[in-house]
């Protein structure tokens, strides 16, 4: 059968299959890059105002570029009873200065979800007193990529950070 012919009527599925760790250091091992990027509140607390958005799923992003070494952002989709509402136009989360989590493999790569109550919590009322959220990157024990979220102003001193994150939960597994 024609190889083409055939590939078109299976449904090919990605497997994750285990990397060879090697000591060879004429090969290094593939690394990946993920920015760390800021969602200014003006932009998320229009989500926040509506009390039926439930959660934040954040996907990984990775724009137009012609720099080999650019990193992975984040866009967000916002979502009311299991539904999506901004499918077709997410919120692109921009990179924060060159700051970055350079990693190796094995990586499982996913989505990363967040409650929307949590984010309530962290930005205070009307207007709140953060000017951007930050989404710094971390591994887990399973190397699956999640984000601590601080609220963030920059000030002519210094930047200033929340005290306590809202921690992102990759998706799949999450559960809330």
């Amino acid at each position: 059968m024609n190889a083409c012919l055939y590939a078109s009527r299976c449904l090919c599925l990605p497997v994750a299959l285990q990397k060879p760790i090697t000591m060879n250091y004429a090969h290094p091992l593939q690394t990946l890059s993920f920015h760390w990027v800021v969602y200014p509140v003006r932009e998320i607390s229009k989500w926040l105002a509506d009390p039926t958005v439930d959660c934040f799923v954040f996907a990984l992003y990775f724009p137009a570029s012609h720099d080999e070494a650019r990193s992975i952002e984040l866009c967000s989709f916002v979502f009311q009873a299991k539904n999506c509402i901004n499918p077709n136009a997410p919120d692109l989360l921009r990179a924060y200065e060159s700051n970055t989590l350079v990693v190796n493999g094995p990586l499982q790569l996913s989505a990363n979800k967040v409650d929307a109550q949590k984010l309530r919590e962290l930005l205070p009322p009307v207007g709140g007193e953060f000017e951007d959220l930050l989404f710094i990157p971390y591994l887990d024990l399973s190397q699956r990529v999640f984000y601590s979220i601080y609220g963030m102003n920059q000030s002519p001193t210094g930047v200033v950070l929340s005290s306590q994150p809202v921690n992102t939960n990759p998706s799949p597994p999450a559960t809330a």
